[in-house]
């Protein structure tokens, strides 16, 4: 449920599980059955980039410019702290429809989610399966044999910059970091923290066993 006072026009929600912008037809029935029905997004590096954010992998901080003017929003402890150029702490917010509010209310700029079209997360944020090269099997300069390899899929992948594990069913990406330790390896803490999709902590304890034997292998 959404509060009444946090529903605006276009703001970004989930209905039924799935992503909607509200626009004037959402309007025109019954408000508080709506405000029922919604649920807040929660602001994480994905949906950011829907709305044009670019993703800094090395801080997990992402950030917007609107003329000369350099928006981000860094993760925190609790939620995501924006920042302003000469503000370094201008708050905190938690959910993808207060980073819209925000940005109209200084910019009279709406953020829009992209058109029906499937997005590709930049590469920073995901990691694809290793591509086995075809083989191809020549006698005397005579094509032989062919043969695709193909590999199987593996219940995860640790991003080459080791700060983001994936689950590949039932698609979850945990942040890597000390924080909340599972394990130790190599002479520091490992946990994990959920930054996107849905997953209770058992998951996040297997997820954490095959990050162990992973860097152990």
């Amino acid at each position: 449920m959404v509060e009444l006072e946090e529903i605006s026009p276009y703001g970004i929600y989930y209905l039924d599980k799935k992503p909607i912008q509200l626009l004037e037809e959402h309007f025109r029935g019954n408000i508080l059955q709506l405000a029922e029905s919604l649920v807040p997004v929660p602001i994480d590096p994905i949906q950011l980039w829907r709305l044009n954010f670019h993703h800094q992998p090395n801080t997990g901080a992402c950030s917007k410019i609107w003329k000369e003017c350099k928006v981000i929003i860094t993760p925190a402890k609790h939620g995501w702290t924006i920042q302003f150029p000469g503000i370094p702490n201008a708050g905190q917010i938690f959910y993808i429809h207060q980073v819209q509010r925000l940005w109209y209310a200084h910019f009279q700029e709406h953020l829009w989610l992209p058109k029906k079209t499937k997005p590709t997360p930049p590469k920073s944020l995901i990691v694809e399966p290793v591509v086995i090269s075809e083989k191809i099997i020549h006698r005397n300069r005579t094509y032989m044999n062919h043969t695709t390899i193909h590999p199987e899929d593996q219940p995860y992948y640790l991003s080459w910059d080791s700060r983001l594990l994936l689950r590949s069913s039932d698609f979850a990406i945990w942040r890597v970091s000390e924080k909340s330790p599972l394990f130790s390896h190599a002479g520091r803490n490992w946990g994990l923290s959920l930054l996107h999709g849905r997953a209770v902590e058992e998951d996040r304890i297997h997820a954490g066993k095959w990050l162990r034997a992973f860097l152990s292998s």
